[in-house]
């Protein structure tokens, strides 16, 4: 006899959390990696790489998408200052506004998984 199973909500919640924060990478990873480069994030850098190439998958696994973006949040959160104004300077553009934009965005992503969320 075969069973099918159908995924609980908590796991779908997951799941849509994952597709969505990928589909997010697929319409703005060029943009944040343009930021992730200017401030030489390289925590950054390897969670976006491992994010792009999951892009495709039709089952990307809902944790390890959720690591990677708790490892940019991180690393955008922890950046100094200093480090921003340096950045700006060299790469031309709003460092700071797209700091705080893409975070902002991130964040909202990253509150989808059900670590980050109420019951």
């Amino acid at each position: 006899m075969m069973m099918c199973t159908t995924p609980t909500a908590s796991n779908q919640r997951q799941m849509d959390a994952a597709f969505d924060a990928l589909a997010f990478v697929r319409k703005n990873g060029a943009g944040l990696c343009t930021l992730i480069d200017a401030l030489s994030a390289e925590d950054a850098f390897e969670a976006l790489c491992y994010l792009h190439a999951q892009g495709d998958s039709v089952a990307p696994n809902p944790d390890r998408v959720e690591d990677a973006l708790m490892r940019i949040v991180t690393s955008l959160r922890n950046e100094k200052t200093s480090g921003i104004d340096a950045a700006a300077r060299v790469a031309r553009f709003e460092v700071d506004t797209a700091l705080r934009w893409y975070g902002a965005r991130l964040d909202d992503l990253l509150a989808r998984f059900s670590k980050h969320t109420g019951p």
